[in-house]
């Protein structure tokens, strides 16, 4: 009797390719009911640690892949923890910027507002004594 089994060998597996523990061990026990000779039972036991083989490099090749996508994931964390504790420091020096400048933004606007209020106060007295001396001499 020729056992089917649903597991690739190409390298690729999935979950789903990789038979359930004790899953064949029933088939092979009623197939070794079925057959009353030792070496056909023997046979079938050759069967089974072909499969176990297989199915065993085929979970250390996933084993070492997952172990790989972890390293490169974690690597991967760091950098984008470095680059995190960059942004935030940077975003630091951006408020402190902006509270300084804030500050003489306020001050500049404060200026010229003075200055403009001083400008015009010169310029209606100037004005004033203008319209009075006028007036004085007509």
């Amino acid at each position: 009797m020729k056992r089917e089994s649903n597991v690739r060998i190409s390298g690729q597996t999935n979950d789903q390719d990789i038979p359930k523990k004790g899953g064949n061990s029933e088939m092979i026990k009623e197939i070794a009911e079925e057959t009353t000779g030792v070496e056909d039972y023997a046979r079938l036991l050759q069967h089974e640690l072909k499969f176990l083989r297989i199915e065993n490099r085929l979970l250390r090749n996933k084993n070492q892949q997952l172990q790989e996508d972890r390293q490169s994931l974690e690597a991967e964390n760091e950098l984008l923890e470095d680059d995190n504790l960059s942004l935030h420091k940077e975003n630091q020096q951006l408020q402190k910027q902006v509270n300084t400048h804030g500050w003489e933004w306020e001050f500049d606007v404060g200026l010229v507002l003075l200055g403009f209020f001083f400008v015009m106060t010169t310029a209606v007295v100037i004005l004033l004594c203008v319209l009075i001396l006028g007036a004085m001499f007509l």
